[in-house]
């Protein structure tokens, strides 16, 4: 039978009509599911013609069910194994496996000829820096390139050779380097490409830290790309208007990306040269370097000694060599070797062409009556747009901002990004004929106006028509508001405003006040304050978000210096910062509003290295803030050793419930932070519900206090009370409190000692003491029934049988290293290691949550909802982390460990605490009304209560009241 012994397990628990053996069937409407269960997710579309075969019978037995499985796995090996053959087809790679749990079928091939070309490109133009002078060479061969890329430098330097000046290279940390300062630069690196336009959305510091290969080389194409078309336009090369054919204006030239613009390039001088042939593409025409020596000897100066020898030479690979050897005379043999352009390497011979281009255009001037149009120059505010929108991924790449927005498919992908499900696709038209190519694209501007009015942008007096024709100042308009858009909902996502977007008043009373609280003089009153202008303002702020940042040794009178110290400086603490000096020395309102709301998106962002108060959290108590000693490895509070304690439980329990055997340091962190602020807050509901029981004069938080915050939740408790039955069941074990809360409730299949009377007692114990405090709000009666056993037990959700086939799921195809780290970290909570002594670790526990006064039976409580709440924001990231790779595009490489963005995204789902006890609706007494008689929820008193006066109970001062004809819960916010 193909279905394995683990397999029908567990199937038979999912679905009651099988038993444990084999037998029974699946109904039909259950087939598509199962197959999701044991591995084969199969469209609509194709399960119901897989099903055809069975003439719409209503079940399929476990052996129909177990050849239709055999199949179907067969099928999807072959078209895996097919891949991989066709990926590891290509001459000179390597190949790279996924490090992502579940993910064993993702394969990165490497290139290795692109390590050999841009090692070399950055030995003969970096090699001269003094900065550098440790790093070089770069050889060509092995891990030499990942490894002199970690500290960031490297990356840096080539940044501003691409597009200089894009760094304040004061702001770089050059000197006595450890992992915070590389990581620093790393992350100065990452937000300064963005702001260049490079598509960042797959890499991380992180990932540039450990050297991924090919994360490493798409960064470096996209920043030496950028470097070699930099110059290709006509502001640089005015003589670009011969490769203009009959009938065209510059308007024309404009709409052509770099890449054909070149090839019009090299046909324009092989047609000079006399030669037939023409350039179409970067691979195939150019393998036999015909192409290349013409095109050679038209653009060399005269006395450079290049010749047409090459075309006597037989043989393609010989004859590259020789091509390269008169490209040598021009010193422009960088990028590719003869095998490179024998085998037709896209990337390589596209650089080949393009630095050709730069240093031997060879397109005379225009002469005076030559140019009958003004060449028009991309302002800074144009190019600012192109660069954000080509960093957000958008297909195709931006060149020119009004020829390539007037089909309007950029601006929906940017409608998209900014409020995802926006946009009715259906209503876009993406491919255009040439009868009605021109209507279908006003139609499409005509639809993404109306958009802008959905978001409630100024679009008075733009038209569609307006975007189809490239009018500049409406054009602007609008893409204006696209990108304040997307920065103020960046920042709605981090404070956790949901839909509601902050005003300008809103940003600048937020500036002023992070300045006032950490001593700075500097404020500002609102985005056109002429102080904006010397950058103190920004530095200032800067150095409040994250302290000693800046060095105001650095800072001078120079207004413009000190604004290239400031946006550097806003990059290096991860602010994506787009705007350019020149923006703040003139203090461009616009532009000085995306800075100051980048900054405030930082401000609320979990960093490394200073403790971030999390918006979601409004706890009256200043110790449910995060305490600095999390991240302070100096603090005398929680030993360094100790806060590596925690993080090792914590990326333990992320790669159980799917991101990597190796989670991202900063995401470790995040999750770190999030468990701290929730404990701490489920401890000061369960205080204010202990403070209300007057009659009880407690010191201790027992379970009780913490149980009534499951009232709400059945399925949550039920599985709270399943771990406590468990626990105490094989208190002792080793693996007593494993993380896989799934299967905690099986005791045998974990290898455990057997249930022993002792053990009974303390169970009945335990599982007391929560039906007692159960009891006490369970009004209805609905909640005990949690406590039921066996097959009577009801079914509150199926979240545990839906983990249990994603933990199935990620095992079956682990590889047998990768399966006993997955089982030693199962092991793991905040309450047992492996190997560690289980008391000495809820000490820890207990101590690092600041709630010594609480009982043993509390602190499983805490344990427990510790553990679920990674589980579910891991689970979740996951979810995200794939809904995401769907929208990937060709250039980009699917993701292997678990992004920051993906938790972030996770955390900002999760249902937002806005009251110690959730308000039930309608339960307030309307003022009309006559008093009414409520019964106590805790002492059972009655009170008889008037509309306008407080729900509170007389005797005990509970809040806790239901009336007492109707028997209704009547809940009130404790605050």
């Amino acid at each position: 039978m193909a279905l394995s012994r683990e397999d029908l397990e567990e199937l038979a628990e999912a679905f009651p009509s099988i038993g444990p053996s084999g037998e029974g069937h699946i109904a039909y409407g259950d087939v598509q599911a199962a197959l999701k269960m044991v591995g084969i997710d199969l469209p609509g579309y194709q399960f119901r013609e897989v099903m055809a075969r069975f003439d719409g019978a209503n079940n399929l037995s476990v052996e129909q069910f177990s050849q239709l499985f055999a199949e179907l796995r067969q099928g999807r090996d072959e078209e895996v194994n097919r891949w991989k053959r066709r990926i590891s087809s290509v001459t000179n790679a390597y190949q790279v496996q996924s490090a992502a749990v579940g993910a064993d079928e993702i394969v990165h091939t490497v290139r290795v000829e692109e390590e050999v070309a841009f090692s070399n490109w950055i030995n003969s133009n970096l090699s001269g820096d003094p900065d550098l002078s440790k790093h070089f060479p770069v050889q060509s061969n092995g891990n030499d390139l990942y490894q002199k890329v970690q500290d960031g430098l490297i990356i840096c330097k080539l940044i501003n050779l691409a597009v200089p000046d894009t760094i304040d290279e004061r702001a770089i940390n050059k000197k006595n380097l450890n992992t915070y300062t590389k990581l620093e630069n790393l992350t100065l690196a990452l937000m300064s490409s963005q702001a260049i336009g490079c598509n960042i959305v797959n890499i991380d510091g992180d990932d540039l830290s450990k050297g991924k290969p090919h994360l490493v080389l798409g960064l470096l194409w996209q920043i030496i790309r950028i470097g070699l078309f930099s110059q290709i336009d006509l502001h640089h090369v005015p003589g670009l208007f011969r490769l203009l054919k009959e009938g065209e204006t510059l308007d024309d030239l404009r709409k052509l990306s770099p890449e054909q613009i070149l090839m019009r390039w090299v046909n324009y001088h092989l047609e000079r040269a006399g030669v037939d042939r023409r350039l179409t593409n970067f691979t195939n025409d150019v393998t036999d370097s015909v192409i290349y020596t013409h095109l050679l000897n038209q653009i060399a100066p005269r006395g450079a000694g290049v010749s047409l020898a090459p075309l006597n030479v037989h043989g393609n690979v010989p004859r590259a060599g020789a091509m390269l050897n008169e490209a040598e005379k021009l010193e422009c043999r960088e990028f590719v070797t003869a095998n490179d352009v024998a085998n037709g390497h896209y990337k390589l011979n596209l650089a080949f062409v393009a630095n050709l281009f730069n240093k031997h255009p060879n397109l005379p001037d225009p002469g005076a009556d030559e140019m009958v149009e003004e060449v028009v120059e991309e302002t800074r505010e144009e190019k600012t747009y192109r660069n954000w929108m080509n960093s957000m991924g958008v297909d195709p790449f931006v060149n020119w901002l009004y020829s390539d927005l007037q089909n309007g498919v950029i601006i929906f992908q940017l409608y998209d990004i900014i409020r995802p499900g926006i946009v009715n696709w259906k209503r876009v038209v993406k491919t255009f004929h040439k009868l009605r190519g021109m209507m279908d694209q006003i139609q499409n501007c005509n639809y993404a106006v109306e958009l802008g009015k959905q978001l409630r942008f100024s679009l008075v007096g733009i038209q569609g028509k307006d975007i189809y024709d490239g009018n500049q100042t409406l054009t602007l308009a609008l893409v204006w508001q696209l990108m304040r858009a997307y920065t103020l909902t960046v920042l709605a996502q981090c404070t956790d405003s949901g839909d509601r977007l902050a005003t300008d008043k809103e940003i600048v009373n937020w500036a002023n006040e992070k300045l006032q609280s950490s001593g700075k003089s500097s404020q500002i009153k609102s985005f056109q304050d002429s102080s904006i202008s010397n950058a103190r303002v920004l530095l200032d702020l800067i150095d409040a978000i994250k302290p000693g940042t800046i060095n105001y040794d650095l800072v001078s009178d120079d207004k413009m210096e000190n604004a290239k110290y400031a946006i550097t400086s806003g990059r290096k603490i991860g602010a994506k910062i787009y705007a350019l000096p020149e923006d703040i020395v003139e203090v461009k309102p616009k532009m000085v509003m995306t800075v100051f709301a980048c900054l405030m998106a930082r401000d609320y962002m979990p960093t490394m290295k200073e403790s971030a108060p999390n918006p979601r959290m409004a706890s009256p108590e200043p110790e449910a803030a995060v305490p600095a000693e999390l991240i302070d490895e100096g603090d005398d509070t929680i030993e360094e050793d100790e806060v590596d304690h925690f993080m090792k439980i914590i990326s333990q329990l992320m790669f159980t419930y799917g991101d990597s055997d190796q989670p991202l340091m900063e995401c470790q962190r995040y999750l770190l932070r999030i468990v701290y602020t929730e404990m701490k807050e489920m401890i000061y509901v369960a205080k204010s519900n202990m403070d209300k029981k007057r009659r009880q004069k407690k010191d201790s938080i027992d379970a009780a206090d913490l149980v009534f915050q499951f009232r709400r939740h059945p399925s949550l408790l039920r599985r709270l009370i399943e771990y406590i039955r468990f626990k105490e069941t094989y208190v002792g074990s080793e693996t007593a409190v494993s993380n896989s809360l799934c299967n905690e409730q099986e005791g045998t299949s974990t290898g455990l000692s057997s249930f022993s009377s002792e053990n009974n007692k303390k169970e009945k114990k335990g599982i007391k003491a929560i039906k007692a405090a159960v009891k006490k709000f369970d009004v209805h009666g609905q909640l005990a029934k949690c406590f039921e056993k066996g097959d009577n037990a009801p079914v509150f959700d199926d979240a545990t049988a839906i983990r249990k086939a994603r933990l199935f799921e990620r095992c079956r195809d682990m590889s047998g290293d990768m399966y006993v780290k997955f089982s030693e970290a199962r092991k793991y909570s905040f309450l047992m290691m492996p190997k560690r002594r289980s008391h000495l670790l809820v000490k820890k526990y207990v101590k690092w949550l600041k709630a010594e006064r609480m009982s043993r039976l509390a602190v499983w409580i805490l344990n427990f909802c510790s553990i679920e709440l990674v589980a579910l924001i891991t689970e979740m990231a996951v979810n995200n982390r794939n809904m995401e790779a769907v929208r990937q595009f060709d250039d980009h490489e699917p993701l292997e460990s678990l992004q920051l963005r993906h938790y972030e995204q996770a955390y900002r789902r999760l249902p937002r605490r806005t009251a110690i006890i959730e308000p039930v609706m309608d339960s307030q007494p309307t003022e009309k009304s006559n008093s009414m008689m409520y019964i106590c929820g805790e002492c059972h008193s009655e009170n008889q209560i008037k509309p306008k006066d407080p729900i509170r109970c007389r005797e005990c001062g509970y809040r806790i009241l239901y009336k007492k004809r109707t028997r209704k819960l009547m809940v009130y916010d404790a605050r």
